[in-house]
């Protein structure tokens, strides 16, 4: 079941056109008739909120985290998944597996990630080549080169839903989007925005324009 902090209006219109129908059920028939009567609450009258009149027991018991707008069984399984995959991590990282296996290139990844104190010590030493590059740029000319060297394909607006790339612009090559007979390549910005805290998805507008 979905569950929003805002239900819509279509919403509600959705429960006003079931309660025409709850009306013809007997209480003692809810069960048989495949409405979860326990998520009701009974002591809300129906014609002053049938939302929370049909749904006023579940939404108790089961509260929105305080950090989510909305709950539901895609969010679940995404969290689920993700502690799985840390699981999986973890292990590898604890598992003292021969150098070289797979197990322990993933325990080294994941250790060497983690180590924040070393990164923190290394300062902006390992950024040194790509900051002397960008230094060096001393006119279109060499910032065309500059950009035109970090292009990828890697961006694909609307099969994989792909918008974001670490280069500064991305290349999306479909159909073109007025002129269905011929490929354009579409520029797209990698993002303006610093990435998520938390996820590492930079979350920002992205204009897009045809090479």
């Amino acid at each position: 079941m979905l569950r929003f902090r805002n239900p819509s209006s279509l919403v509600g219109l959705a429960t006003a056109l079931l309660s025409i129908t709850l009306a013809g059920i007997a209480a003692d028939n809810l069960s048989s008739s495949g409405i979860d009567a326990p998520s009701m609450d009974k002591s809300v009258a129906p014609g002053d909120d049938f939302y929370t009149y049909a749904n006023g027991a579940w939404i108790a018991n089961h509260p929105i985290p305080a950090d989510r707008a909305g709950v539901s069984l895609s969010s679940q399984v995404a969290d689920k998944t993700r502690n799985d995959i840390q699981s999986i991590i973890l292990d590898a990282a604890n598992s003292h597996s021969p150098a070289g296996s797979n197990a322990a290139k993933i325990g080294d990844f994941y250790s060497t990630w983690m180590d924040e104190q070393t990164i923190e010590s290394k300062g902006l030493s390992p950024l040194k080549t790509r900051l002397d590059e960008i230094s060096a740029i001393s006119d279109t000319h060499a910032l065309s080169r500059v950009l035109g060297s970090r292009i990828r394909a890697d961006v694909d607006a609307l099969n994989n839903t792909s918008f974001y790339t670490g280069n500064l612009f991305g290349v999306w090559v479909v159909q073109g989007l007025t002129d269905s007979a011929h490929y354009y390549p579409y520029l797209l910005q990698g993002g303006l925005g610093l990435p998520d805290r938390d996820t590492g998805i930079v979350r920002a507008n992205l204009t897009e324009s045809v090479c």
